[in-house]
C-alpha cells in the first residue's frame, strides 16, 4: 500500500526527474549522490527508494524524461509555428537542441554514459533512433525543403555539432557558439531551398 496519494506521488516523481537533470547538468551521473536527490527534492533517501531501486534506474528515467520533454517543445512548436520554415526551425534548434539546458545528453559524458549503461539490463536502452528517422520526423514538419536532400550529410553536420559540445572543454569556449551557429547554416543549407 502507497503512503501517498497518486497525485502526490506524481508530483514527486516529476521533482525528482527534475532534479536529477539539474544534478546531472552540475555533477555528471557518477557523481550525483541519492542523498542530493533526496534533499533537493524535500524527501528522505528512504522515500527515493520507494521510486528507485538504484541510482542508475533513477539516471536512465531522467535521461527519459528530458528526451520526452524536448519531443513534446517541438510538438508545440510545429502547434504554434504549423509547416517550419528555416527561420522557425532555427528558433526551434536554439531553443531545443546542442548545448541549450532542455538538451541533457550534452552534459553527459562519455564515460557516464558507458558507466550507466554497464549497470543497467541489456533491455534499457539508450540508443539513439536512426538518424533517418530523426531526420524524416524533423523535415516531415519543414516547408520549402530541397528534394535531393542528402541525410547522410545532414546526420554528420548533426553529429559534428553533438561532437562538439560533448567535447567542449577541448574546445575554444568564446568561439563555441559561433562555430554551433556556422554548423546550424550549413545545415539549414542542405535542407532548404534558399
Amino acid at each position: 500500500m502507497s503512503i501517498f496519494t497518486v497525485e502526490k506521488r506524481n508530483q514527486i516523481q516529476e521533482k525528482l526527474l527534475e532534479v536529477g537533470i539539474e544534478l546531472i547538468r552540475e555533477k555528471g551521473i557518477r557523481k550525483m549522490t541519492i542523498s542530493e536527490i533526496a534533499d533537493r527534492t524535500g524527501i528522505g533517501k528512504g522515500t527515493f527508494y520507494h521510486f528507485y531501486d538504484s541510482k542508475e534506474y533513477f539516471a536512465y528515467d531522467a535521461i527519459m524524461y528530458s528526451k520526452n520533454q524536448i519531443k513534446e517543445m517541438m510538438n508545440t512548436a510545429v502547434e504554434q509555428y504549423g509547416k517550419l520554415n528555416r527561420d522557425s526551425l532555427e528558433e526551434v534548434l536554439l531553443t531545443y537542441s546542442f548545448g541549450n539546458d532542455t538538451n541533457i545528453l550534452s552534459y553527459i559524458s562519455g564515460e557516464d554514459m558507458q558507466w550507466l549503461l554497464e549497470r543497467l539490463p541489456k533491455s534499457y536502452t539508450l540508443d539513439p533512433p536512426k538518424e533517418t528517422d530523426v531526420i524524416n520526423a524533423i523535415l516531415e514538419n519543414c516547408d520549402g525543403i530541397k528534394k535531393d536532400i542528402n541525410y547522410h550529410v545532414i546526420a554528420n553536420i548533426m553529429k559534428i555539432m553533438a561532437i562538439a559540445v560533448e567535447n567542449k572543454e577541448r574546445l575554444y569556449p568564446d568561439a563555441l557558439e559561433m562555430n554551433l551557429g556556422m554548423l546550424r547554416e550549413q545545415l539549414f543549407d542542405c535542407i532548404f531551398e534558399n
